[in-house]
């Protein structure tokens, strides 16, 4: 299961790099900002040996512009910090350098990042009628833990990262212009 799993994270990581510009948004969605968030509970060790756990917000705000381009503003906070980066149409890394995409397939809006070690996907599932969402949050590792720098900068073994609280909502307009 883990090694399908891994499988499935791989290709959708090379099908994301190689499919941007094929990957057209609904007309639906042109000229409207898609926004989602969820958290999530992460076990994890610092280089020192010391654990701790910690909850991350995660929010991103995605605007499909009137020509269908993709916009995306994602923020990660904890109590101690908060990152923030600006992913451009057609993005492959996000501002920490890990490798991301941001595409359609059909009704459905994927995202995924690749960590150190692991990866996350997200999948944001519209109605017929593209006027509500629902959202899925998937994170995925070989054996061992997951490996990713912290808010903080410091590079953290995670050793699990469970999600909760997903949503999904649609409004009309561009909220970065």
């Amino acid at each position: 299961m883990v090694r399908q799993f891994k499988l499935l994270l791989i290709a959708a990581a090379f099908a994301m790099h190689a499919m941007p510009a094929l990957a057209q948004a609904p007309r639906q969605l042109y000229n409207k900002t898609v926004l989602i968030s969820w958290s999530t509970a992460v076990s994890q060790t610092a280089p020192d040996g010391q654990r701790k756990n910690v909850t991350v917000a995660v929010h991103r705000t995605i605007y499909v512009s009137s020509t269908g381009r993709l916009f995306e503003r994602a923020t990660r906070s904890t109590q101690k910090g908060r990152k923030q980066s600006e992913n451009a149409p057609g993005a492959t890394q996000n501002a920490g350098g890990e490798a991301t995409g941001l595409h359609f397939e059909g009704n459905r809006l994927v995202g995924a990042i690749a960590f150190v070690q692991g990866a996350r996907r997200f999948v944001a599932t519209f109605d017929s009628s593209f006027s509500s969402c629902t959202l899925a949050v998937t994170y995925g590792r070989e054996g061992g833990g997951y490996k990713r720098k912290g808010i903080d900068g410091v590079m953290y073994t995670i050793d699990s990262m469970v999600p909760s609280g997903e949503s999904c909502s649609i409004r009309d307009g561009n909220p970065f212009g």
